[in-house]
């Protein structure tokens, strides 16, 4: 329960993510991607190089695929 959120009954689960918040940092357990953000501006300017990254590297991975992303962030990071 997240106490004066209004919104308890809503919340089924938290789930502890290392690297969640990627491309973005979590201050004081990993730093922002800058290289990932240069990249995104130009994949995502156009809807098809969009739509060809989000299948690549998201609609046909699984949650394994995150964890190694999240595992290099956190070593680049330190």
């Amino acid at each position: 329960m997240l106490p004066g959120c209004g919104c308890a009954s809503k919340i089924t689960a938290i789930v502890c993510v290392p690297g969640g918040a990627h491309p973005s940092y979590a201050q004081g357990y990993y730093k922002r991607d800058n290289a990932f953000y240069i990249a995104w501006d130009k994949i995502s300017r156009e809807r098809e190089t969009f739509l060809t990254w989000m299948k690549a590297n998201v609609l046909e991975k699984g949650p394994e695929a995150f964890a190694v992303h999240a595992r290099r962030s956190k070593i680049a990071a330190e």
